[in-house]
């Protein structure tokens, strides 16, 4: 019966060392699971860089080319424009042929309205009885 204390003592160092070695196996995982954690977490990281690099690439050559064929757009309405405003002073009159074509449409509308008036002024005398029906005076 002896041997029971000092097996009590050893069973009890036995015991913190397994204590111990649980310890330090725990922070052991602890570090390796961050540290594992943590390169994966680089290698998503690296990933999304990467996926952002290409996007925006890709953005950039789609810009050039939207930028290139606007440009040709531009410069193709520019020389429609052109072409517009010369087929226009080639066709239509100049301010000085229209003013004067202006003038001529208002002497003719002034001889017209004073014949107007004439015949106006025969129909209202016959009406009135002053002028034969037959056309006599």
């Amino acid at each position: 019966m002896t041997s029971a204390p000092q097996d009590a003592g050893t069973g009890l160092w036995e015991a913190l060392i397994a204590l111990g070695t649980l310890i330090l196996s725990l922070m052991g995982s602890a570090v390796a699971g961050t540290w594992v954690l943590g390169n994966s977490r680089n290698k998503v990281n690296e990933k999304i860089d990467k996926a952002v690099l290409e996007l925006e690439s890709k953005i950039d050559d789609e810009n050039d080319t939207v930028k290139a064929q606007f440009g040709e757009t531009v410069t193709a309405l520019r020389e429609k424009i052109r072409e517009t405003e010369l087929w226009n002073r080639d066709n239509f009159v100049s301010k000085q042929t229209f003013t004067l074509v202006m003038q001529e449409m208002r002497t003719s509308w002034q001889r017209f309205e004073d014949k107007l008036d004439k015949r106006l002024d025969t129909i209202e005398a016959k009406i009135a009885g002053k002028i034969p029906p037959w056309g006599g005076k």
